[in-house]
């Protein structure tokens, strides 16, 4: 064996035992559980976030037709409201118009204070309490005569809205009814029995 060989040896036998400790320290129990890498899909993932509250705009617009139910008759109309408030509490401007232009006209303004209450993340529940003012046709003997009556109302209000599964927006329809009392009234004009005014409604906000 020439010099050259024999170095080699004696570094083969230095490396040797320290590359079979390396090894062997890498190396997994065989009775040891296997790690296991699981890929989560980010759609997936996204998914199960939990769910966002739907929108509730600070000014709604409402829309609709009305149905003023009184002393056995029903007459149709429309209506019309402003809602302003984003949280429960808040307030409504409305009007409503019931036979503009015939014997028997309606013409009601008012204010309301109001309460929404979610129900669902569908439904909502509202009601409103306020007074307004109405101008009501004068018939006398089932004639028109020139005038009419000029009355101070209470209101009370109650319905049901529906959120529409539109993406960011707050759209609802609903349906309420509006108890109407007569607490005032001018002299002359006539008597004026309480009226039910039946609203289906449409509610945008923004």
């Amino acid at each position: 064996m020439n010099p050259r060989q024999a170095l080699a040896l004696v570094a083969f036998i230095a490396v040797a035992p320290a590359a079979r400790a390396q090894s062997a320290s890498f190396a997994e129990p065989p009775d040891a559980p296997r790690r296991q890498l699981v890929a989560v899909d980010r759609e997936e993932q996204a998914t199960r976030e939990p769910d966002t509250e739907p929108p509730t705009e600070a000014v709604r617009l409402v829309a609709g037709s009305a149905a003023r139910v009184a002393n056995g008759t029903t007459r149709a109309g429309i209506y019309a409201a402003l809602d302003l408030g984003k949280r429960t509490a808040g307030a409504r401007l409305y009007g409503a118009w019931v036979r503009v232009g015939y014997e028997d006209p309606l013409a009601q303004l008012g204010a309301e204070l109001t309460l929404t209450l979610p129900i669902t993340r569908v439904v909502v529940a509202s009601t409103g309490v306020g007074g307004g003012v109405a101008r009501v046709g004068r018939v006398e003997a089932g004639a028109r005569v020139p005038g009419g009556a000029t009355l101070g109302v209470g209101t009370l209000r109650g319905g049901l809205d529906l959120r529409l599964p539109i993406t960011d927006v707050d759209a609802r329809i609903g349906a309420a009814a509006v108890g109407t009392m007569p607490v005032m009234r001018g002299d002359g004009a006539p008597a004026a029995d309480p009226w039910l005014l039946g609203l289906a409604t449409i509610t945008v906000g923004w």
